[in-house]
């Protein structure tokens, strides 16, 4: 039996619990929150004994893997306890909130050599592994796309955690939601980005007590092996819808990342691929598989990794709120 603990039950944590639920021979051992009836609701859920504190949790508890799915101001202590007791763990993005706190995270891993994760969903995702296999050894031409949502409208900032609006808490907008995109556009083009310049605005809801984020940012990336790519993003739109065209030689393919599909065309043939399991579930799956196997082939994301990405979205905020072009 694979025992796991699972510290900050709110938002994705459930997502990662329900899908760790449908994996044989899995325990979820241990739930940790600072909000005990959010606390109590979870252990309802999902079973396990409860812990206010993380460190308590670790000291008491034989685990075989830990899940951090903590606000990402919540990172540098959970790690360094899990690493002092030789634990396994997963950690949901962005990877922290400023890149010296990440980069002070990565040095401490990579000092132990500990086996960890970094939640980068679409590396991990069942659609998208046909579309990496055709991109081998073809040359991208471009990459456009959009990222939907209603995250500014009155409805949605009542239902949604207070930190998702606040750049000093979260990244905002493109530090915590974007990054995910700009992660993909890192992993698709097998390249790093060598200038970067955006624009944002708040016409919905301006910028005020607790909200700093920008509400639209459109911006564009030149990776370093020359492949273009730009990118609408907004929390003003009445649903959600994300969506990536990538094209390039022989191919086309538009990436419907809110349904977990793709459509397109390879050397003139048509192309779909689909994934009917939860858009997480493969990522919680090689997450298990890595704890029991320790296959360093499963870690498609790590902390060294991953804080390049975390780079880049700062960079981007950097262009939008100064105005000018970033070269890297």
């Amino acid at each position: 039996m694979t025992r796991l603990g699972v510290i900050g039950t709110g938002g994705i944590a459930g997502v990662h619990m329900d899908n760790l639920k449908t994996i044989s021979g899995v325990e979820i051992a241990a739930l940790c929150d600072i909000n005990p009836e959010q606390l109590t609701s979870k252990l309802e859920s999902y079973g396990g004994r409860g812990y206010n504190d993380f460190r308590e949790m670790i000291a008491q508890e034989a685990l075989d893997g830990v899940l951090l799915c903590t606000p990402p101001a919540v990172r540098y202590e959970p790690i360094k306890a899990c690493i002092e007791k030789g634990i396994p763990i997963f950690v949901e993005k962005p990877p922290s909130v400023t890149l010296e706190e990440g980069e002070k995270i990565r040095d401490l891993l990579q000092a132990h050599q500990h086996p960890h994760f970094v939640g980068f969903v679409f590396r991990w995702t069942r659609f998208l592994q046909p579309v990496f296999e055709v991109l081998k050894g073809r040359q991208i031409y471009g990459i456009q796309s959009h990222y939907f949502a209603d995250m500014m409208f009155p409805e949605a900032r009542a239902r949604c955690s207070h930190i998702y609006y606040d750049k000093a808490l979260s990244g905002g907008m493109i530090g915590d939601q974007a990054l995910h995109i700009i992660d993909l556009i890192r992993w698709l083009s097998q390249a790093d980005a060598r200038r970067v310049t955006g624009f944002g605005n708040n016409f919905l809801c301006p910028k005020g007590p607790g909200i700093t984020t920008e509400e639209t940012v459109a911006f564009q990336l030149q990776m370093d092996n020359g492949v273009v790519a730009n990118h609408l993003h907004t929390w003003a739109f009445p649903r959600w819808e994300i969506v990536m065209n990538l094209f390039g030689q022989g191919f086309n393919f538009r990436l419907n990342l809110g349904e977990s599909k793709v459509t397109g065309q390879v050397d003139g043939k048509e192309f779909e691929a689909a994934q009917e399991s939860q858009m997480h579930c493969p990522l919680m799956e090689d997450f298990v598989e890595f704890i029991r196997t320790r296959n360093p082939e499963l870690v498609k994301s790590d902390y060294s990794d991953a804080i390049k990405t975390q780079a880049l979205t700062q960079a981007i905020n950097q262009s939008v709120e100064q105005e000018k072009m970033i070269d890297l």
